[in-house]
């Protein structure tokens, strides 16, 4: 997301601890920079720079009520400062309050025309707000502008893969090579530009999380049905899950410059060459856990045979921009654990697990995942399981991989796959979609979770006890 600050030059007025608190503030020394800013705001209270300057530090720590408060008074001292207006847009976009922000964004690019950065953030803003039809309507009109700059096609690509539009959207969704967005990676080959690869071997590089490689595994068989040699490159938390089989020939922990191949292509490039030629959504390609991850997913769940077995997850990578966005309060799922002839399993492996230890949830959710070597204990964990209730992190994906009936928990801005209604995808049919009905309304979500799975459990388990 854009952000913006005011230029470093200061004023003869300005004081001494906003000069300090900049500084601070651009070597990453967030702690100094809040008290040098709230030093500074005792005697100048009505600095609009100090005020959308602490908006933008709340925000990177994910503080966004209080960083839409700084923004706000920014605004309102000083209405007519650029930076301040896009600033305070970023945040209106964050906590869903997008009508403001489209208004804002709509100043901004009448103000600059030919600048693609506000354009592109306003073909977001409709986006998020749902208005896929505008928002494409603004991205074509500013790509005409602006001799088809690679930000709008970025945008507008998502605009039409979040439509289900997936042959324009993964072809546009290439500009993200070009938009300064991604560098690409120093591979020893020439990029597959979609030739022919009849007897050629590709390397098929990751990109992006753990969930998007699952995801997009499903386009791997594309390659070997040309003919490829498919050698896969994997991150060691997913390396158990690939074996060379009818997807991939040979699977790769690392490749260097010294490794040779014929071409290399990014994993989630495969579709805009997939839907030239095709127009369903290929199935999930299935993952078999390893013997010794199934044999203590068995072990785990051995005592709670006869319970209907719930696995949960409310949080995902907290290095992800917008985690806090799509996680929930753990001890919103307390709810859930005295639901007759349930027993929930924590599926989450992280940092948040010490808070979750703390306050005593993990007596009622208990920890399955804390001892997780990788992904492969986690999908076979999952293949013992009668439901997964996630937030959409790389569970999700490894539960629609497996086959595991999974709820996935969608907070108000999604991720494209899941489109902005209904409560199917067709990417994975064992999937259910709940969706927020208003901006961060976790609790109408948990209250429907906890209904239906009443209603489910009451059933007995699924799985041969």
């Amino acid at each position: 997301m854009n952000e913006q600050r005011p230029p470093r030059q200061a004023s003869a007025s300005t004081s001494d601890f906003r000069t300090l608190a900049r500084q601070a503030h651009v070597k990453g020394e967030l702690a100094q920079a809040k008290r040098l800013y709230n030093r500074h705001l005792l005697d100048h209270p009505d600095d609009p720079q100090v005020w959308t300057n602490l908006g933008v530090l709340y925000r990177s720590e994910h503080c966004h009520d209080r960083a839409l408060a700084a923004q706000r008074r920014a605004y309102r001292i000083n209405p007519a400062s650029r930076v301040v207006r896009n600033n305070y847009a970023n945040i209106l976009d964050d906590v869903g309050e997008h009508a403001e922000a489209i208004g804002l964004r709509r100043e901004l690019v009448a103000e600059n025309p030919t600048d693609p950065e506000q354009s592109a953030l306003l073909v977001r803003s409709h986006r998020a707000s749902g208005d896929l039809a505008q928002a494409e309507r603004v991205a074509e009109e500013a790509l005409e502008r602006l001799n088809g700059h690679p930000k709008l096609r970025f945008q507008l690509g998502l605009t039409q893969l979040t439509a289900g539009d997936y042959r324009d959207g993964f072809a546009n969704y290439l500009a993200r090579w070009e938009d300064g967005s991604l560098t690409l990676p120093e591979a020893p080959a020439p990029r597959w530009q979609g030739e022919e690869l009849d007897g050629r071997s590709i390397l098929v590089l990751p990109e992006q999380g753990f969930g998007d490689t699952l995801n997009f595994a499903r386009f791997l068989p594309y390659l070997k049905a040309q003919g490829a040699l498919v050698h896969c490159q994997v991150r060691p938390p997913l390396r158990r899950l690939f074996a060379p089989g009818d997807a991939v020939d040979v699977v790769h922990d690392q490749v260097s410059r010294k490794d040779r191949f014929d071409c290399w292509v990014s994993i989630m490039d495969i579709p805009a060459f997939y839907f030239r030629d095709h127009r369903s959504v290929p199935e999930p390609l299935r993952v078999a856990p390893p013997a010794d991850s199934a044999e203590r997913a068995a072990r785990i769940v051995a005592a709670y045979r006869d319970r209907f077995k719930v696995g949960v997850a409310w949080t995902g990578s907290p290095g992800y921009d917008r985690n806090t966005m799509r996680s929930l309060d753990h001890r919103m799922l307390l709810d859930l654990v005295d639901i007759p002839g349930v027993q929930l399993f924590s599926l989450y492996k992280g940092k948040a697990l010490d808070a979750y230890v703390d306050d005593g949830t993990a007596s009622f959710i208990l920890d399955a995942a804390g001892s997780d070597r990788d992904l492969a204990d986690c999908a076979a964990l999952i293949a013992e399981l009668d439901l997964v209730i996630t937030i959409d992190t790389v569970t999700a994906h490894v539960a629609g991989a497996v086959g595991t009936e999974v709820w996935n928990l969608l907070h108000w801005e999604p991720f494209w796959l899941y489109g902005i209604a209904g409560d199917k995808t067709e990417w994975y049919p064992s999937m259910r979609l709940l969706r927020q009905a208003s901006p961060r309304d976790w609790a109408g979500v948990l209250d429907r979770v906890k209904n239906d799975l009443q209603a489910m459990a009451s059933a007995g388990p699924k799985r041969p006890q």
